[in-house]
């Protein structure tokens, strides 16, 4: 499934379009700001997985080209 998190998540509908979309179980946070700001606050303590995460999205743009 997806959480949807931060400011677009409380777009109207982007919930129900994206479940349609992706055929998955998609959910909003309560607090869907709050639930970015925590996230990212762990993504910049953790070196090991931010790295991960940056080389996957490099791979991801440079395979787009």
């Amino acid at each position: 499934g997806v959480f949807v998190v931060g400011g677009g998540a409380k777009i109207h509908g982007l919930e129900k379009f994206l479940k349609d979309e992706t055929k998955l179980e998609v959910k909003v946070c309560s607090d869907p700001e709050y639930c970015a700001i925590v996230g990212g606050g762990k993504l910049i303590n953790d070196k090991e997985l931010l790295n991960q995460i940056s080389d996957e999205n490099i791979k991801i743009i440079v395979s787009s080209f």
